[in-house]
């Protein structure tokens, strides 16, 4: 195994139109097997490949920039998973989100800390996305529960129907991947309303990955261990995080993008104690 620990720090901006945005690096939790692309090697090796995703929108001089100021590129639809991809590979599966960026700061303050989320189907226009998370600056696990409707006939994007946290009107979120049998980047813009030369101002980008971990859930409706990453395409993830997004898979550049699979764990979706976490 393989330990490595990044600074841990946060970063805010402002531009001249006053959008903050809160852009956090994270650590990598010193536990956790993983291949880390730009900062070593491991026991555990990466899935490889010779075919690069299509450049839809290649990565460009600007994006950091813009990104500080203004907020993470809007994925392009070629980027975008087809609803028919989504009902395949992403509804009722077991995700959790070890890493993410987090642009979210006038919604949450806190940081989104071991994400797990599951997505089902309501009907043929709508969708069910049931999530829990450790925030840092509540210091409590949130449990987010909220309905989506559809608002591309072909794409998996979904606007805000209502929920019981983060149920924004103009939210719309986007699934963006160029393999979802194996990940997803859930792009969540908290209003499309205020997007700024093709970017979010305010924005949580969630790395999903799919809980390989085989431990049961316990009493407590919490899954423990560390979760496992093997056999995880990373090369073509960093290329979907350039390609769609303009971002750098963890770099020294500016905004940071953080490992999050750390702080304390919460009750997993569909379990009786986060039912009852919504209630609370």
């Amino acid at each position: 195994m393989l330990s490595l620990l990044i600074l841990l720090g946060s970063l805010s901006y402002s531009s001249g139109a006053g959008i903050v945005n809160h852009l956090q690096l994270g650590r990598i939790h010193n536990r956790l097997p993983i291949y880390h692309p730009g900062y070593g090697v491991t026991t555990m090796m990466p899935m490889t490949t010779t075919t690069a995703p299509p450049a839809s929108m290649p990565i460009s001089d600007e994006d950091d920039f813009f990104a500080a100021e203004i907020g993470v590129r809007l994925p392009p639809k070629e980027c975008v998973i087809s609803y028919d991809q989504f009902v395949e590979h992403v509804v009722e599966m077991d995700w959790h989100s070890p890493y993410s960026i987090d642009n979210d700061y006038p919604i949450n303050k806190g940081v989104a800390f071991k994400f797990s989320v599951v997505f089902s189907l309501v009907n043929s226009t709508h969708i069910r996305r049931r999530g829990s998370l450790w925030d840092d600056f509540e210091m409590r696990c949130l449990f987010a529960d909220g309905e989506f409707v559809r608002v591309d006939n072909e794409k998996a994007i979904f606007a805000s129907a209502g929920g019981n946290l983060f149920a924004t009107s103009g939210r719309v979120d986007y699934f963006v991947s160029f393999d979802p049998s194996r990940y997803v980047i859930f792009y969540i813009c908290y209003d499309t309303n205020k997007s700024i030369r093709g970017r979010c101002p305010n924005s949580e980008i969630l790395l999903l990955l799919k809980d390989q971990r085989e431990t049961q859930i316990g009493d407590d409706g919490i899954r423990r261990g560390d979760i496992i990453l093997n056999d995880i395409h990373w090369t073509l993830i960093e290329e979907t995080f350039k390609n769609c997004l303009g971002q750098q898979f963890v770099d020294e550049t500016e905004p940071q993008i953080s490992w999050v699979w750390d702080k304390d764990d919460c009750p997993k979706p569909l379990t009786r104690q986060f039912e009852e976490g919504t209630m609370m």
